[in-house]
């Protein structure tokens, strides 16, 4: 009896390692055609201005394919905040969320990089807000609706990417808008895997909130990360910006859709 439990526990523990390799090897080829995308957008860019106070020079990227919507907004300039995208607008980084936490650090940092799992958000319909879950904050790990404030809090941040789902419109938002409501105060979800019927983590939030609204943006229909929802065939990239050291200090290099201001 016992060898055929450890027989069983060995096998189980074949598998486990077996569905490891698999996600290691298959996020590590995601990141590749990742950062082919960024490169293709930031070779698309054009030089639009630069704001010495602030150390941050903007690229304007004009529309090359025709699911490229420009008529909604990208980047807004307002008195006491500039944000990130328009209503649905997705936002994410790789920064490493483990950075307080020194015995995960050097295994989280590697899944952070390279599977783009730092954090991210999908905004409102106000997009002035947008929507969260972490697990990582000492006071409120749950799924909740804050400032769109990226480029505030977010100085250290090597790379954020800003995403748009084809075709999207008002209606399509608020019905990601009315899941992530109806998901207010759902815990982060440690586990990834299981108790999903009650948990949450920041990419599956957002996968889900469109999965329900009949539109997927899961890449590789595994666990949802950030490389799958950059690579899914249904969302296309309108912003990134990039942390570059310039004269000792980091300077912002920042891309952005050129929104038509025609319409």
């Amino acid at each position: 009896m016992v060898k055929r439990l450890l027989k069983i526990f060995n096998i189980m523990g074949l598998i486990f390692l077996g569905l490891i390799v698999v996600f290691v090897t298959n996020g590590s080829v995601e990141y590749i055609y990742v950062q082919n995308n960024i490169q293709e957008f930031k070779e698309r860019a054009e030089f639009d201005f630069t704001i010495e106070a602030i150390n941050t020079t903007y690229y304007k990227v004009y529309p090359k394919y025709e699911y490229e919507d420009n008529t909604r907004s990208v980047l807004t300039f307002e008195e006491n905040l500039e944000y990130i995208g328009s209503a649905g607008d997705i936002i994410l980084t790789n920064r490493n969320p483990a950075t307080n936490i020194p015995v995960l650090t050097l295994i989280i940092s590697y899944f952070a990089k390279y599977f783009y799992v730092g954090h991210s958000t999908v905004n409102a319909i106000d997009p002035r807000l947008t929507y969260e879950v972490v697990g990582n904050d000492e006071i409120s790990n749950e799924v909740r609706k804050v400032l769109n404030d990226w480029l505030y809090s977010d100085y250290d941040t090597r790379h954020i990417i800003g995403l748009r789902v084809k075709n999207i419109n008002n209606d399509l938002a608020k019905d990601v808008e009315n899941y992530c409501d109806d998901k207010i105060g759902y815990p982060y979800n440690y586990t990834f895997a299981f108790n999903r019927n009650n948990s949450y983590y920041c990419t599956d939030l957002i996968s889900r909130a469109y999965h329900s609204a009949n539109v997927g943006i899961n890449y590789d229909y595994l666990g949802t990360t950030g490389n799958d929802l950059i690579l899914s065939d249904n969302t296309y990239m309108i912003f990134y910006r990039e942390v570059v050291i310039k004269d000792g200090q980091n300077h912002f290099n920042i891309y952005y859709l050129k929104e038509d201001t025609n319409v």
